[in-house]
């Protein structure tokens, strides 16, 4: 089978469930399927037409160092062939300078040292993109606050030129690692994402959800058939690494209500049968552990959910174990927004 790389030129063209031009466009997909090398030759080009620079997203200081390297390693054997980038440290730990063949093209930024690039927010105001490669991490491990800050570093970078607030596109890609990313998690995409979901509008945002099959066919034939496990089918088949297969399916027999969620004003049961965990919009008045999850519905009869807490971490169990079943999307909803929080999401 030919090699078919990831095309993102749908993607790009969309527009948001307002019928408006998105200020993100996410990508996620099976591993190898080339989402990363089309948004790189996507920045590059667009630099080269119409000198448009752009930020680079990475989470930590320590990050910054080389990424020229990482950006262009493979662009130079492609579609760049005889030219180079280089690197300059401007803001230790926080900020380099990139150049295209000795020309400024654009930026690295520390997502994690957001304060520092709002302090020099003057040097962006000629950058139009921003990309932020594996939004959701394989490791599990974010900045701490991880979307205030990205939101802190957008709005520095889209002041300038006359404007308090210009347009600057925001370019993410990502494998499918888990459903429970802050990302998702902040513009609540986690419950909307279903197994046949191929594109999701938001409001200023759209994202793909892409397979790639010859990707998927070369990774089985090669270390696949050695190893099969999670890790391989995350690879090649869009399976969530971190995440089991969640059901909307109501259970049969005996079951007790383990606590009552209160979420947007609103309440739900997450309950124990013998062998699932289901969440409903029935509950039993008298269950003594009543949790909410978010101010809005904080009052004098509930909890408010601390990230410390053990039933909240005995649930995540539950979950990664693959044991939940749900009433209906809006259930699915409350849980990933319960999950979000315990996960860092806020």
């Amino acid at each position: 089978m030919a090699s078919i790389y990831y095309d993102g030129n749908r993607l790009i063209n969309m527009l948001d469930i307002n019928k408006q031009k998105p200020l993100i466009y996410m990508v996620s997909g099976n591993r190898s399927a080339g989402k990363t090398y089309w948004c790189k030759r996507f920045l590059l080009r667009k630099f080269i037409k119409n000198g448009s620079k752009f930020i680079i997203l990475v989470r930590f200081g320590y990050q910054l160092a080389g990424m020229a390297d990482t950006f262009f390693g493979d662009l130079k054997d492609i579609d760049f062939k005889g030219h180079g980038m280089t690197e300059k440290c401007l803001v230790p730990n926080s900020i380099y300078a990139l150049y295209y063949d000795g020309v400024p093209c654009g930026y690295t930024v520390a997502i994690n040292n957001a304060d520092s690039v709002k302090r020099n927010s003057t040097l962006f105001t000629d950058c139009d993109y921003m990309f932020l490669d594996e939004f959701q991490s394989e490791t599990g491990k974010y900045c701490p606050g991880e979307v205030n800050k990205f939101i802190s570093i957008y709005i520095s970078v889209a002041r300038g030129k006359g404007e308090q607030a210009r347009y600057v596109a925001v370019l993410m890609c990502s494998n499918t690692v888990s459903l429970l990313n802050p990302y998702y998690y902040a513009m609540k995409i986690s419950h909307r994402i279903q197994n046949d979901t191929k594109f999701l509008r938001g409001d200023r945002w759209v994202l793909e959800v892409t397979w790639n099959e010859s990707a998927s066919k070369q990774i089985k034939e090669g270390i696949g058939s050695v190893f099969q496990n999670q890790m391989v089918n995350y690879a090649t088949e869009n399976v969530y690494l971190n995440d089991s297969n969640t059901f909307i399916e109501k259970p049969s027999g005996p079951g007790y209500n383990v606590c009552v969620v209160e979420y947007e004003h609103e309440q739900y049961g997450i309950w124990a049968y013998r062998d699932i965990m289901y969440v409903t919009h029935k509950f039993d008045p008298k269950c003594r552990d009543k949790f909410s999850i978010d101010l809005d519905s904080h009052n004098p009869g509930t909890i408010l959910l601390r990230k410390s807490d053990l039933i909240g971490k005995t649930l995540l169990r539950c979950y990664e174990q693959g044991v939940f079943r749900f009433q209906d999307l809006k259930c699915k909803e409350m849980l990933y927004q319960f999950f979000g929080f315990l996960t860092g999401g806020k």
